[in-house]
Parts: C-alpha cells; sequence; structure tokens
C-alpha cells in the first residue's frame, strides 16, 4: 500500500463522475494495498469538514503510520466565494487538498455531487441531497474496495447538525460494504449545555444561545468516544486555516454564538458503530465520554 506522510504529496484522485475530466497531473493515484500499515476513510459532505471533525484523529492516524484517504461528497460550491468570478467548487477543492497535506492524507476522493445548501434552499442540478442513494454508496464503495479499510468514520444519525449533505453522508456511512470498523463524528450534547451554563455564568445573553439549541447538534449518548486532540492542536488549526475562503473567520458555528467554534476544535467525539482490533481502539486511546475537562469561557460585556 502506497502511503503518505505529512508535509508529503498526496494523491489527487480522479473525479468519480464520468462527465468530469481532471488535469492529467491531477491524476495521479496512491492506490491498493502494498505494506501493512491500516488504512482510515473518513467520509466528509464538504470540503473543511474533513479538518474540523476529524482533523484530530487523521492527525493521530498519520502519526501512528496509518494511511489516511479522505472521501469528499461534493465540492461545496454553497459556500462564499473569496472573490468575484471564481469557480467556488474548484477553489474549496484546491484548499482541501492543502488542508489533506497538512493532515497526513495520502488521497483525497471528490465523489462529484453538488452543495445542497441549507434545508429549504432551492436544489441544484446535481445536489448530494436528491441524488439516488444506491449511486452515492457505488462511488464511494469504488474506493472502499481499493482501499480495504480497516476503520471508516461518517457522521452520526442526525449528520452532527442536521445540514441535508451531512444526513447523506450518514447513510453512505451505514449503506457501505466493508469488513473494517464503523465510527462516527458526533458532538457531545452534555458537554455542550455544559458549556453554554459556564458561558451564561460568564454575561453571556440567553438569547445569544437558546436553551434547545444543544437538543439538535449531536448525540447525547453514554457510550460516545472521547478524543483529546492535544499535541495536534496547531496542525489541525491550520488545516482549518488552508480553507481560508471559508472558516477563517468563523465567527458563528453551527447556530452556536461567536467564539464556540473554537472551543469544540481541541476534542473530537465518536459514536461507535461497530469495533474493530487493537490498532483502531488504539487511535481512540482517550476512552469513553467522563473525564472532566475544563473549557475557558469566554468574557462577554456586562448587560446594561
Amino acid at each position: 500500500r502506497s502511503t503518505g506522510s505529512p508535509g508529503t504529496g498526496i494523491s489527487r484522485g480522479r473525479s468519480l463522475r464520468a462527465t468530469r475530466q481532471r488535469p492529467a497531473a491531477a491524476m495521479l493515484q496512491q492506490r491498493g494495498h502494498t505494506s501493512a500499515a491500516p488504512t482510515l476513510v473518513t467520509l466528509h459532505a464538504h470540503p473543511d469538514d474533513e479538518a474540523i471533525y476529524t482533523g484530530g484523529l487523521l492527525l493521530r492516524a498519520a502519526t501512528l503510520g496509518w494511511r489516511c484517504v479522505v472521501i469528499v461528497a461534493t465540492s461545496g460550491e454553497g459556500g462564499r466565494s473569496p472573490r468575484a468570478a471564481v469557480d467556488i467548487g474548484a477553489h474549496r477543492r484546491a484548499e482541501t487538498y492543502a488542508a489533506a497535506k497538512i493532515l497526513g492524507v495520502a488521497r483525497v476522493e471528490f465523489l462529484g455531487y453538488r452543495d445542497s445548501g441549507m434545508a429549504g434552499d432551492v436544489l441544484p442540478p446535481g445536489a448530494l441531497a436528491v441524488a439516488e442513494p444506491a449511486e452515492v454508496v457505488a462511488r464511494a464503495q469504488a474506493v472502499l474496495d481499493d482501499e480495504d479499510p480497516d476503520l471508516v468514520v461518517s457522521y452520526d444519525l442526525g449528520g452532527v447538525y442536521g445540514h441535508p449533505d451531512h444526513l447523506a453522508v450518514h447513510r453512505l456511512g451505514r449503506g457501505l460494504s466493508f469488513a473494517g470498523a464503523l465510527y462516527e463524528a458526533t458532538i457531545n450534547r452534555v458537554e455542550l449545555a455544559v458549556l453554554r451554563e459556564r458561558w451564561l455564568g460568564r454575561g453571556m445573553p440567553e438569547a445569544a444561545w437558546p436553551a434547545g439549541l444543544a437538543d439538535t447538534l449531536g448525540m447525547d449518548h453514554p457510550g460516545l468516544v472521547r478524543m483529546e486532540v492535544d499535541r495536534h492542536f496547531a496542525r489541525k488549526q491550520s488545516a482549518i486555516t488552508a480553507h481560508g475562503s471559508q472558516v477563517v473567520e468563523a465567527d458563528s458555528f453551527m447556530g452556536l454564538p461567536p467564539g464556540v467554534f473554537h472551543q469544540l476544535l481541541a476534542t473530537e467525539w465518536y459514536y461507535r458503530v461497530r469495533c474493530g482490533g487493537p490498532a483502531v481502539a488504539g487511535l481512540f486511546e482517550d476512552g469513553p465520554a467522563g473525564r472532566d475537562r475544563t473549557v475557558a469561557a469566554p468574557t462577554w460585556p456586562s448587560p446594561s
């Protein structure tokens, strides 16, 4: 299996849509099994999701010698354009390759669907949210058959925060056939509630963080697996910064108030759907939820 390591070149996979062509230089592949290194495949809806939700895991896996592969279903065309007359999809794909290099990813594949936008938006032609599920699975299955992953990571039942494309990625993860472990990225609702109370105690107006908002995000499950990003935190931040057209000024995240985004980056949460072997367990050495971790609250101005 050809491997990639942090800071080296990565494979830019040929688009899985037959109608899309890529420059010859972008068709170089690092495919198949040529070593005994375990393989991690993460499934994502849009560029930047790989860094936000699984950046710490990818960095930890790459450091431990895993082969890391990222599959992104869309090019994030619904995001902000950095300037006029820019192909936002192409721009965001380029940002993904830059972030993947920082994260130690050996291969990136785009499935070729369009960003569906938020719930209620008019769906563009080719949107992931209305794509035939069997077709979506078939495109990703081709990569998994090539890679034979020891671990696949997708999103929880609610797509972490309910975005139509995230929901589609959850269905994709559950529809794939592979022998390895399956985990789903999520957020711990209990910790969000604790964080909200702490911020309220520091003067945050209640309207800035509605009481019921956390109930729509992530999961409340006693078996969630907690992974502290720890020594990889700076590189995870760098990978997120590589998506500069979207998240450098992330003052709001999933409807949460300013500042929460950066608070959440230091810990990643996963729901274990199917267990794997010792190598998989070693990636999640922080264990189940429950260990106390103090999260600093911002200082809010006193009410006038």
